[in-house]
C-alpha cells in the first residue's frame, strides 16, 4: 500500500470512528451520521460457522495442518476483542498474550477455566480462542496491538467494509469438550451412563471411557467483496473439515467389536439418517421391525465428529467419543453401543 492510500484510509478511520463516538451519545444522531458515512463502502458480509465433537488430539491435528499452511498465524484469547462473552471482554489496558499454536492456546483456555471455576458461570468460563492472519506491514511492525487487528470488532449497523478490511485474514474456534468419564459409575456428571440405555448391568462392560462432549466450534464472519479474507476464512474452515467425519461405525464396549445387530432388540432403537422429507417434518424416523438393520460399519452420523476421537475406540482401554444413540422404547436388552472409526475398506486385489 502507497503512503497516500494509507493517509487516506488513516483519515477514513478517523471520519468512521468520529460517526459511531456520536452514534453512540443517542439515536437521534442517527441520520447525521448516515450523512457522514454516506461515501463509505459497505461490507457483505457473510458467516462461516461448523461444529464437531472433537477431543484435544484433534485440536493438536487441526492445529499442526494450521502451522504447515500459514505459519505467521497469530493466536490469542477472543476476551481482548468486543462482545466476547465468554469470559467477558479484556479491559484495554490489559497485556495481550500471544500463543504459538492453536493448541498451546486451547491448552491456556483450559488452565483459565480450572483456575476460575465460576468467573463466568459453571459451563462457559473457557475462553474462545482467536486465530488471525497478519498483514504484512502488521507483521513487519512487531506490535501486538496491531497484530490482533485492535480490540474492536466492526460496527453491526453500517457493516464498513474498511472495518471488516482491518479486522483482517481471521476466526475463532471454541473448544467445549468437558472430559473422558467412566459411564459404569453412578451419580457422575454425565448425559447417558450405561445405566440408563441399557439393561445390562454395568459389571457386565470392562473398563471404558467415554467422552463427556459439547460441540466445538470453527466460525469466520468476512466480506465477501474482499477475496483475500474470504479466502482465508474458507481454506482455514478447509483444514478443519479434513480432521473431522461423519462417517463412524457402531462399537459394542462388551466385546471391543463392531457391533452385530438384533433385530429384536436394535431396529426399533436405531435412528435413521433423515431424508428431505424427515428434515422438511423435522422428524427423526426410526427403523420398525419389518425393516433390515443398517451396516453397522458404514454409519453416518448427525455429528460431525473428530477423527482422532473416534480412533480412541482402538486403545486399550478404549475411549469411546459417544454413545450411538438413546433407545427410543426404553432400556435395551443388548450393549448400550457407542461410536468409533469405520474399519479399513478391504478390497480385492486384482491379478
Amino acid at each position: 500500500m502507497s503512503g497516500g492510500d494509507a493517509d487516506m484510509n488513516d483519515n477514513r478511520r478517523q471520519r468512521i470512528a468520529e460517526a459511531l463516538d456520536l452514534l453512540d451519545t443517542g439515536l437521534q444522531h442517527l441520520g447525521e451520521v448516515q450523512v457522514m458515512l454516506k461515501d463509505e463502502p459497505r461490507a457483505r458480509r457473510r458467516r462461516l460457522r461448523s461444529g464437531a465433537v472433537i477431543c484435544l488430539d484433534d485440536v493438536a491435528a487441526y492445529s499442526c495442518l494450521l502451522k504447515q499452511e500459514f505459519p505467521d498465524l497469530v493466536y490469542f484469547f477472543a476476551n481482548y476483542k468486543t462482545g466476547t462473552p465468554t469470559p467477558s471482554k479484556f479491559a484495554n489496558d490489559v497485556p495481550i498474550r500471544l500463543f504459538a499454536s492453536l493448541e498451546e492456546a486451547v491448552k491456556a483456555a483450559l488452565d483459565v477455566e480450572a483456575a476460575r471455576p465460576a468467573y463466568n458461570g459453571p459451563d462457559f468460563n473457557r475462553p474462545d480462542v482467536f486465530v488471525r492472519w497478519p498483514w504484512p506491514e502488521e507483521l513487519a511492525s512487531g506490535d501486538p496491538e496491531r497484530l490482533i487487528g485492535s480490540r474492536e470488532f466492526p460496527d453491526e449497523v453500517f457493516d464498513l467494509a474498511l472495518q471488516y478490511r482491518d479486522l483482517g485474514r481471521w476466526f475463532s474456534f471454541r473448544y467445549r469438550t468437558k472430559a473422558y468419564l467412566d459411564p459404569r459409575l453412578p451419580d457422575r456428571d454425565y448425559a447417558a451412563p450405561v445405566s440408563e440405555i441399557s439393561k445390562l448391568s454395568p459389571e457386565a462392560y470392562p473398563d471404558f471411557k467415554v467422552l463427556r462432549n459439547i460441540e466445538s466450534e470453527f466460525f469466520a464472519l468476512y466480506d465477501l467483496n474482499d477475496t483475500e479474507t474470504m479466502a482465508f476464512a474458507k481454506r482455514a474452515h478447509a483444514l478443519w473439515r479434513r480432521t473431522i467425519t461423519k462417517n463412524v461405525a457402531l462399537y459394542d464396549p462388551t466385546t471391543r467389536g463392531i457391533a452385530v445387530f438384533d433385530q429384536k432388540n436394535w431396529t426399533r432403537s436405531v435412528p435413521m439418517e433423515p431424508g428431505p422429507i424427515s428434515r422438511a417434518l423435522r422428524v427423526t424416523p426410526r427403523f420398525t421391525g419389518d425393516m433390515s438393520a443398517p451396516d453397522p460399519e458404514k454409519w453416518v452420523h448427525r455429528w460431525s465428529i473428530g477423527k482422532q476421537a473416534l480412533a480412541g475406540a482402538l486403545e486399550t482401554p478404549p475411549r469411546y467419543v459417544n454413545f450411538a444413540f438413546t433407545p427410543a422404547d426404553g432400556k435395551s436388552e443388548g450393549p448400550a453401543l457407542t461410536i468409533g472409526p469405520r474399519p479399513v475398506s478391504r478390497r480385492r486385489k486384482d491379478g
